[in-house]
C-alpha cells in the first residue's frame, strides 16, 4: 500500500510543481491544503460507512496515523513562514523513505 499510493500522487507532485514553477505557489500549496483533507476526511467516512465497523490495524494506530499528523503539523509550520526551501524540499522525502522503512520493519 505504499507503492500504489505513490504511483497515483506523481500526478499531484505536477500539478503542485507546473503551477509553483511558474510563480504561482499559492495554487499549489492551496491544492495541497485542499486535498490532504478531503481524501483523509472523505476516504475515512466512505469507508465507515461501507466497512461498519472500520477496524484499524496496529500498524495504523502506532505508525500510519502519528506520521500523517506528525508530518501535517511540520508542513503547516513550514508553510506557514511562507516559503519553503530546497532543504525542506529535501527533508520531506526523507521523511517519506524512513517512513517507508518503518513500514517495511513493521512487516
Amino acid at each position: 500500500m505504499v507503492i500504489s499510493p505513490a504511483v497515483i500522487e506523481s500526478e499531484e507532485v505536477i500539478r503542485q510543481a507546473v503551477p509553483a514553477k511558474v510563480g504561482f505557489a499559492g495554487i499549489a500549496a492551496g491544492n495541497l491544503i485542499g486535498t490532504v483533507p478531503y481524501f483523509t476526511l472523505f476516504n475515512l467516512g466512505l469507508i465507515a460507512v461501507v466497512l461498519i465497523p472500520a477496524a484499524a490495524p496496529p500498524t495504523v494506530r502506532t505508525l500510519d496515523w502519528p506520521v500523517l499528523v506528525g508530518v501535517s503539523l511540520l508542513v503547516a509550520i513550514l508553510l506557514r513562514r511562507g516559503q519553503l526551501t530546497r532543504a525542506h524540499g529535501l527533508l520531506q522525502p526523507a521523511i517519506e523513505a524512513a517512513y517507508v522503512a518503518a513500514h517495511v520493519r513493521a512487516g
